[in-house]
């Protein structure tokens, strides 16, 4: 994701250097879908979890991008509101 207008770029050919990356994950566990989102700067700084994670409504808030359109509304919109990363680290 591009946050600085123009973006930052590097080489001869002048390729754009992304802001942030994210990555968002979506599973159906035990009936019940759960989202959870990540977005990283892209920088040599040491991150932790903790300041990476957050909603997919996040995501989509700064990238424009709507994540999980295939869902109904209602459900789409109580999922990316929300996220446990707990459900996503359960071993069983």
């Amino acid at each position: 994701m591009f946050s600085t207008s123009p973006p930052r770029t590097i080489g001869v050919h002048k390729v754009s250097i992304p802001d942030y990356y994210f990555k968002a994950f979506l599973i159906n566990h035990a009936g019940c879908f759960h989202a959870v989102a990540f977005l990283c700067p892209n920088n040599s700084n040491v991150v932790t979890i903790d300041s990476v994670i957050c909603s997919a409504n996040v995501v989509e808030s700064a990238s424009g991008l709507d994540l999980f359109e295939f869902l109904d509304d209602c459900v789409e919109e109580s999922i990316e509101s929300r996220f446990d990363l707990g459900v996503f680290l359960k071993t069983n």
